[in-house]
């Protein structure tokens, strides 16, 4: 094969390798802002007052 042929198939590989990571880390991410706002908008029942002491 031409020397050409070759480094353009192994950057073509290496540009492919590169963007599946890129899409796995941005699911990743995604996912952990998603988590991480329905940490923000649940209720805080017993945690609002998880530190404080009793007013009884």
């Amino acid at each position: 094969m031409d020397p050409i042929t070759t480094l353009v198939l192994t950057l073509c590989i290496v540009a492919v390798g590169f963007y599946v990571l890129f899409l796995v880390v941005r699911a990743a991410i995604l996912s952990a802002l998603r988590q991480h706002a329905e940490e923000q908008s649940a209720p805080a029942d017993a945690t609002s007052h998880a530190g404080r002491p009793s007013d009884r």
